[in-house]
């Protein structure tokens, strides 16, 4: 049997690294939708939207705004906030809204109904700096040994 050469070797290894990303990517993708199917939505109430920037009048600076608000589930009221960057919300106080809670334990709440978000994409920021040192490594030796033909075949 052929044996693979060293530059092979890294990229078998680095498709090892990228599909084993993709697979844990794919189950925590499944378990946030499990996690979240059973949620239920309820009327609620916005009580304040506080709106705030991070970071002065800056370039760089951020929008912020956080959302406090109120519903009921089985006769038993529950307040909540959530905050978001970024984006401005159109929500003011008393407007009526729909609110979206997990039935098992009903203190849990969002403004919105929840989804994987980024959660699922966490896999790749580990898996990219290995991939990248695996062919990034294998490129700088080759260029190692590129220089060092080139200045033997000179002498």
């Amino acid at each position: 049997m052929k044996r693979l050469s060293k530059a092979s070797q890294k990229r078998w290894a680095a498709l090892t690294v990228v599909l084993f990303a993709v697979a844990i990517s794919i189950c925590i993708y499944i378990a946030r939708l499990q996690q979240y199917a059973d949620w239920q939505m309820a009327n609620g109430v916005v009580l304040q939207v506080e709106r705030y920037t991070t970071g002065g009048k800056s370039p760089g600076s951020k929008r912020h705004h956080r959302i406090d608000y109120a519903y009921t589930v089985s006769g038993v009221g529950y307040t909540a906030s959530d905050s978001y960057a970024g984006y401005d919300s159109d929500f003011a106080a008393g407007d009526q809204v729909e609110i979206w809670y997990d039935p098992g334990k009903p203190s849990l709440a969002s403004f919105h109904k929840p989804h994987p978000g980024l959660d699922p994409y966490v896999p790749y920021f580990f898996a990219a700096p290995l991939v990248l040192g695996l062919l990034g490594r294998g490129r700088k030796t080759a260029q190692r040994k590129r220089r060092t033909r080139r200045k033997g075949s000179s002498a």
